[in-house]
């Protein structure tokens, strides 16, 4: 049997390294359709950026109905709505 978790712990290591990885112009965003899934990404992509010095350790954290959000000088913060899976639309 395939242990779940460490098959999407191995995506999201994947995902990290190319998006780092990425040097096209304008670079390259990662999406993620769960919230879990969008924290886990961001924490290990702030991770590296920090430990390779493309992003300053300091930071300013915000307060969010997800829970505290630390962010960078530098870092990009996109904002979305969600979608209602009973609709489709954005709510």
């Amino acid at each position: 049997m395939v242990d779940q978790r460490c098959v999407q712990d191995a995506l999201i290591q994947q995902l990290v390294s190319d998006y780092l990885g990425d040097a096209s112009p304008g670079g390259a965003i990662v999406l993620a359709g769960r919230r879990s899934d969008v924290h886990a990404l961001n924490s290990l992509n702030r991770q590296q950026l920090q430990d390779h010095g493309r992003l300053p350790a300091d930071s300013t954290t915000l307060t969010t109905a997800g829970g505290p959000l630390p962010l960078a000088p530098g870092e990009q913060l996109i904002i979305t709505r969600p979608v209602s899976s009973a609709t489709g639309r954005r709510t």
